[in-house]
């Protein structure tokens, strides 16, 4: 049974990859669909989407109130993708804190005491040290703009 299913999902992904290949100019054609067209029609499958889930006319509003919120955060300058990305991810990474706390009995020190972790950490803080580094500069040179500029 467990060898039928890994055949199958490994001749799924074949077909995939010749019906990727095959319908790749198809599907590139898409990004030349004009934006006046694209939007309503991808507005229409949200809602149609948003009812369908559970039937409910609410969830249309909600889905409606999560647009018209999400328009005012890219106007004020808010990175959406990040947003959704900390909605998705989010409840994963609580559930693998928690995990974590009950596997060292509610010791915070198992973030810190092996060999991987400290790896991890040493390459969170290398990731961290150039959007920093860009802050301060910008802050530097923002610092130097204001003071040269007459007041």
């Amino acid at each position: 049974m467990t060898y039928a299913f890994i055949l199958s999902l490994f001749l799924a992904n074949v077909v995939f990859l010749i019906m990727g290949l095959l319908m790749a100019p198809h599907f590139a054609r898409i990004s030349l669909t004009p934006t006046g067209l694209l939007i309503p029609v991808v507005c229409l499958f949200s809602v149609l989407g948003s009812y369908a889930m559970n039937n409910s006319v609410f969830d249309i509003y909600v889905a409606l109130a999560c647009g018209i919120v999400a328009v005012i955060l890219h106007k004020t300058g808010f990175s959406l993708g990040a947003l959704i990305l900390g909605l998705i991810l989010g409840p994963i990474a609580e559930s693998g804190f928690a995990q974590a706390l009950i596997m060292g009995h509610g010791d915070y020190r198992i973030f810190f005491n092996r060999p991987q972790a400290m790896a991890l950490w040493f390459i969170i803080f290398l990731l961290l040290i150039p959007p920093a580094y860009q802050a301060i500069k910008r802050h530097r040179e923002k610092k130097e703009a204001d003071t040269l500029q007459p007041v």
